[in-house]
């Protein structure tokens, strides 16, 4: 898939206010949990100023793709009378990962830490930033599933197997 049928894919879906609206709004709730569970003044004084905006930073990013993946999800499902499962899973698991790790896993009071996993966390290299890389690799390969397959439908790829 080349740039311009990336682009191409954007400006469709974008064209809708619907898709604007699921961005906003799923950007909107997802940072709403990532900051209410972020002690910006323990990672700050904790781990320093680096790794407190660099988490920051990390969420925000995390927060836009995941409306981005939402927005996309939600046209790709109004357009096919057909769920498929493995695109919303990818854009759920993502999700949920970014939201497991909001704030610093290790040095705040995050989802983690209520699960328990918060003394797991802080044996990672990075105290659990790991996580949300991974997080974001998983929403943006959605992003890519999503646009790649925009408008095939399983019957088309069954049929040409």
């Amino acid at each position: 898939m080349d740039k311009k049928q990336i682009f191409s894919t954007f400006k469709d879906v974008y064209s809708n206010v619907g898709a604007y609206v699921a961005t906003f709004v799923a950007t909107g709730l997802i940072s709403i949990l990532m900051f209410k569970f972020t002690n910006f003044d323990a990672m700050y004084y904790g781990k320093g100023p680096f790794y407190a905006y660099f988490q920051i930073v990390l969420q925000i990013i995390l927060a836009l793709f995941t409306g981005v993946n939402v927005a996309l999800l939600w046209h790709k499902l109004k357009l096919s009378a057909q769920f498929n499962g493995k695109e919303a899973g990818a854009t759920t698991v993502g999700s949920v990962f970014a939201v497991l790790v909001s704030g610093c896993p290790s040095c705040g009071i995050t989802i983690a830490s209520y699960l328990g996993l918060g003394s797991v966390l802080t044996q990672l290299p990075f105290s659990g930033t790991e996580l949300k890389i991974v997080g974001l690799v998983l929403i943006l390969y959605s992003i890519h599933s999503l646009i790649k397959n925009m408008y095939v439908c399983d019957i088309a790829k069954e049929q040409n197997n």
